[in-house]
């Protein structure tokens, strides 16, 4: 499993995870919308990289809150999954198992599930996912990100509330590999 971790939503600072040359032990809030009716956010104090604040996954918070699924591997999806339409056909190409019941009941859309980028996909007329993406006319393409009504927001502020930040992004140095 690999190290990920965000940029804090008000600040855009990288949010370290413990055992890197910037962990401090700062206190980091997860910050949760008012309508959600949390008294106050939570807090890690020893972030360790796999998503997890103060004992919530933030991925399964993800699904939960934005498509009403409480599977960890949906937020990841949620995040990161785009879908591959495959050219003259119904079909999208998804690399996410665990969106599928979201896709095909909320969205209405035929998705065929693939793990390997390499694999010919019949339903693509033979193409490998990869090959698929190398297309030059993406157009039919559905970033799932776009779904996510109510993004993760973290902070170092314990005054920060949800409803005042932007989203926080991913940290391009995983928390972790810094270049210092």
């Amino acid at each position: 499993m690999g190290l990920f971790s965000w940029k804090t939503a008000d600040t855009q600072e990288s949010i370290p995870v413990q055992g890197s040359v910037r962990f401090t032990g700062k206190p980091v809030y997860f910050l949760q919308p008012a309508h959600l009716k949390v008294a106050k956010p939570l807090i890690e104090f020893n972030y360790q990289g796999y998503g997890d604040f103060a004992e919530l996954d933030v991925y399964q918070w993800l699904a939960r809150v934005n498509i009403a699924l409480d599977d960890r591997d949906a937020g990841i999806g949620l995040t990161h999954c785009t879908l591959l339409k495959v050219p003259d056909s119904d079909f999208y190409l998804c690399n996410s198992e665990a969106l599928k019941p979201f896709i095909e009941g909320q969205l209405g859309l035929k998705v065929i599930y693939y793990f390997n980028w390499e694999q010919p996909i019949a339903e693509a007329g033979g193409l490998t996912p990869n090959a698929l993406r190398a297309l030059p006319d993406r157009t039919g393409d559905i970033e799932m990100s776009q779904y996510i009504k109510y993004p993760l927001k973290l902070s170092f502020d314990p005054e920060a509330t949800y409803e005042d930040c932007a989203g926080s992004v991913t940290c391009e140095f995983q928390g972790y590999f810094y270049e210092d």
